[in-house]
C-alpha cells in the first residue's frame, strides 16, 4: 500500500482473507485499499463491516464518512458519525466533531455543528481547527462578532494560520474600521499563502477601503486570476 501497488496489496489481503475470514484488520486494509483506488463502491462495505471493538472502527468510519460525502449522503455519514461518537476515545471524540460538523454544516444544520464544535472544544480546549471551524460556523449564523473572537483564539493557538488572519483582516474591511490593522493581518496572511486568490481578494479590499485604489485594482486583478 505504501508503494502504491495497491492491487498487488488486494491480492496479498485477500490470501489472508481465505485464512482469517470476516477480520476486522483484513476488512479495513481493504477498504482502505480500495479507497486509496476510488474505488468507492468495493471500499464503502468494506469499511462498514468493521466491528465497534476494533482498533481500526474510528478509522474506518472515518473514512466511510468521506465516501458517503463523495456521494452527497450528508445525511448518511451524520448517522454513522454520531452512533460512532459515544463509543470513541476522548482524542477520537475531537476528531469525529470536526467531521460532524463539517457535515451539518454543509447540510446548514449551523446549531448543531456549533454544539458539536463545542462538545470536541470540551474535551481539547486548545484545539486551533475546532476553533476555525466554530468560527466559520457562527459567522454562517450571522454572528459575525463571535466569529472574529474565536478567530482571534485561532491566532493566539496558532499564530500562522493564514485563514484566521485573512478571515479577521476581511472583516475589519468590510465594516470599514481598523484598517491599518486589517492590512497589516491580511499581509501576514499572504506572506503564508502568496498564491491564495481569496486572500489576494481580502488584500485588494482592504486597499479600496482605504482609498488606495491603484493597490486595490492590483491585488484584485491577481485575485481574479487566481480565482
Amino acid at each position: 500500500i505504501a508503494q502504491k501497488r495497491f492491487d498487488d496489496a488486494i491480492t496479498v489481503l485477500e490470501g489472508m482473507e481465505a485464512g482469517a475470514p470476516g477480520s476486522d484488520d483484513i476488512n479495513y486494509l481493504l477498504g482502505v485499499t480500495f479507497y486509496m483506488k476510488e474505488d468507492f463502491d468495493k471500499a464503502l462495505p468494506r469499511l462498514l463491516s468493521v466491528q465497534e471493538g476494533s482498533r481500526f472502527y474510528i478509522d474506518a468510519v472515518l473514512h466511510a464518512a468521506t465516501i458517503y460525502d463523495s456521494y452527497n449522503k450528508a445525511d448518511a455519514a451524520i448517522v454513522l458519525l454520531d452512533s460512532a461518537f459515544p463509543l470513541a476515545k476522548d482524542k477520537d471524540k475531537v476528531r469525529i466533531s470536526g467531521f460532524l460538523a463539517a457535515f451539518y454544516e454543509k447540510s446548514k444544520n449551523y446549531a448543531m455543528a456549533e454544539t458539536v464544535l463545542k462538545k470536541g472544544l470540551a474535551i481539547d480546549p486548545a484545539n486551533a481547527d475546532l476553533h476555525y471551524s466554530l468560527g466559520i460556523v457562527l459567522d454562517k449564523k450571522g454572528e459575525s462578532d463571535m466569529a472574529v473572537k474565536e478567530m482571534e483564539t485561532v491566532i493566539r493557538l496558532s499564530p500562522d494560520h493564514a485563514d484566521a488572519l485573512n478571515y479577521i483582516g476581511y472583516t475589519y474591511a468590510d465594516k470599514g474600521i481598523r484598517l491599518d490593522k486589517a492590512e497589516a493581518l491580511v499581509k501576514k496572511a499572504l506572506s503564508l499563502k502568496p498564491d491564495n486568490g481569496y486572500i489576494l481578494d481580502s488584500m485588494g479590499w482592504v486597499y479600496f477601503k482605504m482609498g488606495d485604489f491603484k493597490n486595490a485594482l492590483i491585488y484584485l486583478g491577481k485575485a481574479v486570476e487566481k480565482v
